[in-house]
């Protein structure tokens, strides 16, 4: 999977804290499922520790709409040690499965997610490319 065969946009979104600028490459395969990787910068106040938390429950609760939320886990990204979030949300009855990884890096919210049936979403591609986020200097 390269994301340069991936379908890059930007896009304003409206937001409780203003208008937020969001990147998004997403890839989808011949079965449906999709690769998403995206990066939004918040304003400085946002992204405070004492409102990392609302601001992770934001990316669960996006991803998650009407569905359920399956598992999640606060986690420590990388050698610096940035906060993140991991989550499993399910969908449509369960037909449709979510896991996502959220990086806070000052201000900038990186995501990564993949999209599709729960066998996809628990596989060794799925997990690889959930894995390969890296964040340069």
């Amino acid at each position: 999977l390269s994301l340069h065969d991936a379908l890059p946009i930007s896009q304003t979104a409206k937001s409780a804290l203003g208008d937020l600028q969001v990147h998004v490459a997403t890839y989808a395969t011949a079965d449906g499922n999709v690769y998403l990787v995206s990066y939004t910068d918040f304003p400085a106040a946002a992204t405070r520790a004492d409102n990392r938390k609302t601001l992770f429950d934001g990316v669960r609760d996006g991803f998650k709409g009407r569905g359920a939320v399956a598992g999640e886990k606060d986690f420590q990204f990388g050698p610096d040690k940035l906060p993140g979030r991991e989550g499993i949300v399910d969908k449509d009855k369960g037909k449709q499965r979510v896991k996502f990884r959220a990086v806070l890096r000052d201000n900038r919210l990186y995501q990564v997610a993949v999209i599709g049936t729960e066998g996809f979403v628990s596989g060794t591609d799925a997990t690889a490319f959930l894995d390969s986020l890296e964040l340069t200097k």
